[in-house]
């Protein structure tokens, strides 16, 4: 629902290839990583949980691999040459390891309660 009703139309109009995204809270990192496949450039995704991070991680290179876009057809692996980041960050982190500025922040589904 949210791709479909919300995410969609709104990348439509800013996703450009020259943005820098951040999603903070990804979780699975569904509007982060459909951001890119609809052509923002690198997106830095978020979440608080080392273990929830690391399950973004592989959702991330997935998405990368099977992309179809050319310059993941000769992919090496490498993280650093995924346009697709993940860092763990959360709430009471301080904002400047994320390394911004960013066009774009983008929150969806941000509060978990424990």
């Amino acid at each position: 629902v949210l791709g479909t009703h919300v995410l969609f139309p709104a990348c439509e109009y800013v996703c450009i290839a020259t943005r820098q995204v951040c999603e903070l809270g990804s979780g699975l990192g569904v509007a982060g990583i459909a951001a890119w496949v609809l052509g923002c450039g690198e997106v830095l995704l978020t979440d608080r949980d080392e273990a929830v991070a690391e399950l973004l991680r592989i959702n991330a290179w997935m998405a990368y691999i099977g992309s179809g876009k050319p310059e993941a057809e000769s992919w090496d692996g490498s993280v650093d040459w995924c346009p697709l980041k993940v860092e763990v960050f959360g709430y009471e982190d301080d904002a400047s390891v994320l390394q911004g500025p960013f066009d774009l922040v983008l929150c969806a589904d941000l509060i978990y309660m424990s």
